[in-house]
C-alpha cells in the first residue's frame, strides 16, 4: 500500500493512467480484513486475495492515496464510493491510542512498519503518521461536502497531545517510546503531522544534523559517502530528496548536481549520465522459507553444486522494477513468476506459500532474516551488480565534480575506508549505523545532491 502511493504520485505527473490507479484502489478495498482494515499487499494470482495482515502506517495512507487520487482525477464517484474504505482506517487507528490522546507503544516490530530500523521505537512516528492521515481525511470530507469539524477538532486534540507527550524541552526534540528514544523517523513524521510551523521545522531538522545518537532512517550508506565526499571537498550538501523514479530526471535536467543514491549502470542510463567509479558490489541471493534454505544448503554441500539452482522450474517472486528481474529470468528460466511491489509484498507472499522463493539483495536479505527468522537466505550468492554515483552530461562543473569524487574514491579504497564504511553498513551491528552529519564548513560551496526518500 505504501508503494502504491509514490507510484501512483508519479503516475499523475507522467502516463496520467488514472484507471490504473483507480483499479489498485478499488483491489485494496474489496481485499480489506474482517474488521476493514486494508491489507499492507495483496495479490492478483492464482485469484485476488489480499494480505493476511495490515501495518498500522500502510492501512493510514490509504486515505493520502485516495485524497491524491481526487485532486489529480476530479473523480467523485469513486471517491466518494471508497470514502468508507478510507475513514474505516481512522476508527481502526484509533483503538490503539490511550487515554492521554497519544498512540500506544506497542511492543514488538509489526504492527507499524516507518523503517527497517529493527531497533526504532515507533509510537512517535506513528502518531505522526495518524496526524498526517488525520488531516488528509479533513481535506478529503471537505472536498467531498461531508462536514469535517470533528475531524478537525480531534486533529487539533492530537496534535497538542503529541507536542505534550513526546517534546522534549531541554533537548528541543521529539523522543519516543519509555527510553525517550530520538530518531530521525520521529522528527519527520512529527513535521508531516503538522505538530510544528514550518519556521520550527527547519531549525528541527538543522539541529538534528549534530545530534550523532539519533536513529537514522535505515540504510543511509549514500548518505555517509555524500557526507564524508562533502567534508573532504570542504563543501557543504544541500539534500534533494526524489521518489526513485524521478532522481534521473533531475539531474539530467540540472536540478542538482549530482545523484548520490547508487544506480547500477545500465544501457539507457549510460546514454543519459555519466558514472562515477564503482561504489561497491552488491551480492545478489536467494529468500526461501527458513527450512528450506537449511535443506538446501545441506543439499548442496553433499552435491556440490549450486544451491539456488534448485530452484529453477519453481514459482518465484519478482521484485518489480528492480535489477532483480533480469537476473531472475536469466538464472530461474523455467520457473513462473509473481510479479510484487516490494519487500514486504515478496515476504508475505513467501510465508503464504504463493512462492518458492525470491531474488535480493545482501543488505536487504540479512535485515528481513533478522526481522523474520522464519525467512532465510540461501548463503551462496549467484550474482554481483556494481553500484556507482551519477553526474549531468555535457557539464564541465559536474566533470570535475565526478573526477573529484572517482580521486576521493580511489583514495578512501587504498586506505582502507571504503571497506570500513562497507563493514558499517552491510554488516549486522544496528548500532553502528550513524552518521554524524556535522562538521561540514561549506567554504568551498555546496553540492546539490539528490537521493531518496528511503536514503534519508
Amino acid at each position: 500500500m505504501g508503494d502504491l502511493r509514490l507510484q501512483a504520485l508519479a503516475n499523475y505527473t507522467t502516463y496520467r493512467n488514472f484507471d490504473l490507479v483507480k483499479r489498485c484502489l478499488d483491489l485494496f478495498a474489496g481485499t480489506t480484513l474482517p474488521d476493514g482494515a486494508v491489507p499492507s499487499c495483496l495479490y492478483l494470482e492464482p485469484e485476488v486475495e489480499g494480505g493476511n495482515a495490515s501495518l498500522l502506517d500502510y492501512a493510514l495512507l490509504y486515505i493520502p492515496a485516495l485524497l491524491d487520487y481526487l485532486e489529480a482525477s476530479s473523480d467523485l464517484e469513486t471517491v466518494k464510493e471508497l470514502y468508507p474504505v478510507a475513514m474505516r482506517q481512522l476508527e481502526i487507528a484509533r483503538t490503539k491510542f490511550s487515554s492521554d490522546g497519544v498512540i500506544d507503544d506497542i511492543p514488538g516490530i509489526t504492527w507499524c512498519f516507518i523503517d527497517w530500523d529493527l531497533k526504532l521505537n515507533k509510537q512517535t512516528s506513528a502518531h505522526g503518521v495518524f496526524l498526517y492521515c488525520l488531516d488528509a481525511a479533513i481535506r478529503l470530507s471537505e472536498k467531498l461536502g461531508i462536514d469535517a469539524h470533528e475531524l478537525k477538532d480531534e486533529f487539533n486534540e492530537r496534535r497538542s497531545a503529541a507536542k505534550a507527550a513526546f517534546w522534549d524541552e531541554k533537548l528541543s526534540l521529539f523522543c519516543s517510546g519509555a527510553e525517550k528514544q530520538i530518531s530521525w523517523a520521529s522528527q519527520i513524521w512529527m513535521i508531516l503531522g503538522g505538530v510544528l510551523t514550518p519556521e520550527e521545522s527547519a531549525d528541527l531538522l538543522q539541529r538534528l544534523k549534530g545530534v550523532s545518537e539519533a536513529h537514522q532512517i535505515v540504510t543511509p550508506y549514500d548518505i555517509e559517502l555524500a557526507h564524508r565526499f562533502a567534508a573532504w571537498l570542504g563543501a557543504d550538501l544541500d539534500f534533494k530528496v526524489y521518489d526513485y523514479g524521478a532522481i534521473i530526471p533531475a539531474a539530467v535536467t540540472g536540478d542538482v548536481d549530482c545523484i548520490m543514491a547508487d544506480l547500477n549502470i545500465t544501457v539507457e542510463r549510460a546514454e543519459a549520465l555519466p558514472f562515477s567509479d564503482v561504489l561497491f558490489e552488491e551480492k545478489l541471493g536467494v529468500m526461501v522459507r527458513g527450512e528450506a534454505a537449511k535443506t538446501t544448503a545441506k543439499q548442496d554441500e553433499i552435491a556440490e553444486s549450486h544451491a539456488w539452482q534448485a530452484y529453477n522450474g519453481r514459482t518465484l517472486g519478482i521484485l518489480t522494477g528492480t535489477n532483480m528481474e533480469a537476473a531472475t529470468l536469466e538464472n530461474f528460466p523455467d520457473s513462473d513468476y509473481l510479479y510484487l511491489n516490494g519487500y514486504s509484498d515478496c515476504n508475505a507472499a513467501l510465508l503464504a506459500g504463493k512462492i518458492d522463493g525470491y531474488l535480493g539483495d545482501e543488505p536487504g536479505l540479512k535485515s528481513i532474516h533478522a526481522e523474520q527468522p522464519k525467512i532465510d537466505y540461501i548463503h551462496e550468492y549467484l550474482t554481483y551488480n556494481e553500484y556507482n554515483f551519477a553526474f549531468r552530461k555535457n557539464d564541465p562543473d559536474s566533470d570535475a565534480l565526478r573526477e573529484e569524487l572517482n580521486d576521493w574514491l580511489a583514495e578512501n579504497w587504498e586506505n582502507g575506508t571504503m571497506d570500513e564504511i562497507d563493514a558499517i553498513w552491510f554488516g549486522v551491528d544496528e548500532d553502528r549505523k550513524v552518521v554524524d552529519m556535522s562538521g561540514l564548513t561549506g567554504e568551498n560551496g555546496s553540492i546539490r545532491v539528490v537521493t531518496t526518500s528511503t536514503d534519508m
